[in-house]
């Protein structure tokens, strides 16, 4: 059995909107009911409203240090220019290459946190897949 799609359940990427198959399979479960299938629903349901949240977190989290790395970047570009221009360097804003690594790291760490949460939500989104061909 496989469940048609309306236009306006995809997303914006052109993913199927979990939600609204999740509706519908409660609304076969009301015709006809399969045990268990309505805790599976809502487990799923959780799952992905947990694993969206968190992705969203970690984007902001990339967002944000990749708006940190580039305004360091300008920085130490613009104290670049300074220097070639007989300009002052401010003792107490300087950044070490360990500092520039460690931020990278972090920020290494948070990308493949987020690759691994999409991985865990188009698994679900594959599980629940199996769930409509009940």
């Amino acid at each position: 059995m496989h469940a048609r799609l309306r236009k306006g359940e995809l997303d914006r990427k052109g993913d199927i909107d979990v939600e609204v198959l999740l509706r519908g399979a409660e609304k076969l479960c009301g015709v006809y009911d399969l045990p268990g299938a309505r805790e599976r629903i809502a487990s799923l349901r959780a799952k992905y409203r947990n694993g969206r949240d968190t992705t969203v977190y970690y984007e902001g989290k990339v967002k944000e240090q990749g708006e940190q790395l580039a305004s360091m970047n300008k920085n130490w570009m613009d104290e670049e220019d300074e220097d070639e221009d007989g300009g002052g360097e401010d003792e107490g804003d300087v950044w070490t290459m360990e500092d520039l690594k460690r931020e990278e790291d972090e920020a290494r760490e948070l990308e493949a946190k987020k690759r691994e949460l999409q991985a865990r939500l188009r698994n679900m989104e594959k599980d629940l897949g199996g769930l409509m061909s009940m």
